[in-house]
């Protein structure tokens, strides 16, 4: 019986998805995230995080006022610096309820019962994908305006180099927010499903941004040419902000350009994943 269930699973996770099938799932998705604390907890830390960018400010505007001017007034990198610091945060924050969205399902056993609802399995990955991603652009554009909003309210905003901002340039680097953390709730869903683990789903990412890419940026070559858009992780950071990686805004990366090379690598990671989550068994 349990062969002749697993069977008739795989064979509807391959066939096409037809049209109204993807409501259903995103609604069962939308109760479960809402349902659970950690959601609310996580989107919480998101806004809490707008605080980092009045510490950040703070410490730069302190910094520069006690050298007398000797480090130079603060420049447009300067604002970006401070005010990207929350997205940073959130970013992982994203990434962390991205792996809760399909690991719970592993940890606890549920998978079974979420399959014998919605035996597609491309459906339900979907579902989840957009779940996430939805969660994403909200918590990014929420932290850079928030983060913005406190810098302007403490009287930070022109101390740390703010007076040169332009609409147009505060709308790119909203959206660029945005589909950062979007892009690093995809790669921690696609991680944790192919790891079927909630805990190697939160820490392969983890490492892999703080330790191995951090190792692999050391090498001279992988900051020239081409190959400063090798590494996704750093890709991401300077699409919100180059100048954290010694480039700067008028001669290093172009933010652009590093954001599509890291949304790429984070939609062919979740492609592989959702192609192996349609074939394994749970």
């Amino acid at each position: 019986m349990t062969e002749t269930v697993s069977d008739s699973r795989r064979t509807s996770a391959t066939t096409p998805v037809p049209r109204g099938v993807l409501g259903p799932a995103l609604a069962m998705e939308w109760v479960r995230a809402r349902s659970i604390l950690s959601t609310w907890v996580i989107l919480g830390c998101c806004v809490a995080s707008a605080l980092l960018a009045y510490l950040v400010g703070r410490g730069q505007a302190d910094l520069r006022e006690a050298t007398n001017g000797s480090l130079g007034s603060a420049s447009l990198d300067t604002w970006i610096s401070v005010v990207t610091a929350p997205v940073s945060t959130t970013a992982i924050l994203v990434g962390i309820f991205a792996a809760m969205a399909i690991g719970h399902e592993f940890r606890y056993g549920t998978i079974d019962v979420v399959l014998t609802h919605l035996p597609r399995r491309r459906v339900l990955f979907a579902a989840k994908t957009i779940t996430v991603c939805g969660y994403g652009v909200v918590a990014g554009v929420v932290a850079l305006v928030l983060g913005a909003a406190v810098l302007a309210g403490a009287g930070l905003w022109n101390r740390v180099g703010g007076d040169a901002v332009t609409p147009g340039l505060f709308a790119g680097l909203m959206c660029r927010s945005a589909l950062v953390a979007c892009g690093f709730g995809l790669v921690f869903l696609a991680v944790t499903a192919l790891t079927r683990s909630m805990r190697w789903g939160i820490i392969l990412p983890i490492i892999w941004l703080n330790f191995v890419e951090v190792a692999i940026g050391a090498v001279p070559a992988m900051n020239k040419g081409v190959w400063r858009y090798a590494l996704p992780f750093r890709d991401a950071q300077s699409a919100l902000d180059p100048s954290r990686h010694g480039f700067d805004t008028a001669g290093g990366t172009n933010p652009w350009l590093s954001l599509g090379v890291f949304l790429a690598a984070a939609v062919i990671v979740g492609w592989v994943s959702a192609e192996r989550f349609s074939r394994m068994d749970v």
